[in-house]
């Protein structure tokens, strides 16, 4: 009975992650939970987090260099996000799925202390992921089974950031995962990431030795990010009956541009209006092996290189070529106080759509400042809106289409809350 209800949890585990639109090609890697997206702003620009520029707290997790930008100007970002979803597979039934995210990071400018002849910046941070859920097994021998399963993973994360008029953030990421299924197992896995963003009319302002401004105070902003991660590497490992099963390691590349016109006052720099495009390919590397007759011959083995990412083909361009996962995203910003975005995922086992907004405390106060400047004369005021922000940020998944036996994941809702300490 035993060895029955373990192959049956493989089977489920799988099913699992394909209805929760991991990219899971291959029915031979481990802890597929780790390729979910946590950010819940960035799921609103379809899963987009590690190649925008972002203060959210869980962008680290899909880009360990977002730490090293995070840090250049803030002191502590926090922030926790959780998932609300009715998915229940066809054949294996589940219940009280949740998945939630925390992250706090913090970091210091070293240019406080000592002059330098290019900002630096240090950080580090902790993170944990986790997915709980219970299975219910039937077995015709007796009632159904509920089986209690939870999936976690805490990180470590450190990053260092570089600011000469471009930014650059490289970052690591150490997680040590516990994981249930297919049989319980502890392990550790690590990331790399980095991410570059170019302000050209920073660019032209520095060569001119003078800002670009129009009328006296409006300050147009073109910035282009690009982020590139590699995550989950490591080596095999052993899990069921000892067998060697591979992590789900992934290439992350991607790009956005981001423009807007910043208004300038004795006090405040204010971007009150900026749109964001973002495009963001991922593939996992772990791919078997077929001979030339198209025959697998070998389990799934990790691989060099890009995998089936095309830069300039999938990235740029935004071409699906069926083989990765492609994420298309935007996000439209009023006066730092409220955010609207959306988007569009296609990989090889599941498509959806987006739609999220963002509320922001930073916003709201400079719009007060704007319109009662004698309010704004406070201290403590004048703390709040240099230092202070807190934000709220909800999207939710749509158009799922559905996967053989596996249910849609329409409705699927993200809501997270940050605070951030500049």
């Amino acid at each position: 009975m035993e060895n029955v209800v373990m192959k049956t949890l493989k089977c489920f585990y799988i099913f699992t992650s394909l209805a929760l639109c991991i990219t899971f090609r291959s029915q031979a890697q481990i802890a597929p939970f780790l390729l979910l997206t946590s950010s819940s702003e960035g799921n609103g620009m379809a899963g987009i987090s590690g190649s925008v520029q972002t203060d959210n707290a869980m962008s680290t997790l899909a880009n360990p260099g977002q730490l090293g930008l995070l840090t250049l100007d803030h002191y502590l970002v926090a922030g926790a996000s959780t998932t609300e979803s009715n998915w229940e597979p066809d054949y294996y039934p589940i219940s009280d799925l949740t998945y939630y995210t925390y992250a706090v990071n913090a970091g210091i400018n070293l240019n406080q202390f000592t002059k330098l002849p290019l900002g630096v910046s240090i950080g580090f941070g902790y993170s944990k992921q986790s997915l709980n859920f219970e299975a219910i097994l039937h077995d015709e021998l007796g009632p159904p089974i509920s089986i209690p399963t939870n999936e976690s993973s805490e990180n470590l994360h450190f990053g260092i950031g570089f600011e000469y008029v471009v930014k650059i953030g490289l970052g690591y990421t150490v997680k040590f995962v516990d994981t249930d299924l297919p049989i319980h197992s502890k392990f550790s896995t690590y990331d790399l990431g980095m991410i570059m963003t170019v302000p050209m009319f920073g660019i032209i302002s520095k060569l001119q030795d003078h800002p670009v401004i129009f009328g006296n105070n409006i300050e147009p902003m073109f910035d282009i990010t690009f982020g590139y991660a590699k995550k989950n590497l490591g080596d095999y490992v052993n899990a069921y009956y000892n067998e060697s099963i591979a992590l789900p390691r992934t290439l992350l590349l991607g790009v956005s541009w981001k423009a807007g016109f910043i208004i300038h006052t004795s006090s405040q720099s204010w971007e009150i209006l900026s749109f964001t495009i973002a495009r963001e390919a991922e593939d996992l590397l772990v791919k078997p092996l077929f001979d030339s007759a198209g025959n697998q011959i070998s389990d799934p083995k990790y691989i060099d290189g890009n995998g089936d990412i095309v830069f300039f083909r999938n990235v740029i361009a935004g071409e699906w070529g069926g083989k990765i996962t492609l994420r298309r995203g935007w996000q439209a910003n009023i006066g730092e106080f409220f955010y609207m975005s959306g988007g569009s995922s296609d990989g090889p086992d599941l498509q959806y759509s987006t739609l999220g907004y963002g509320i922001r405390l930073s916003g709201i106060l400079k719009t007060i400042q704007s319109l009662h400047s004698s309010i704004a004369e406070s201290e403590v005021f004048k703390f709040l809106i240099n230092h202070v922000d807190i934000r709220f940020d909800h999207s939710v998944e749509n158009n799922v289409e559905e996967y053989n036996y596996i249910s849609t994941r329409n409705g699927t809702n993200y809501s997270g809350l940050n605070f951030v300490l500049n």
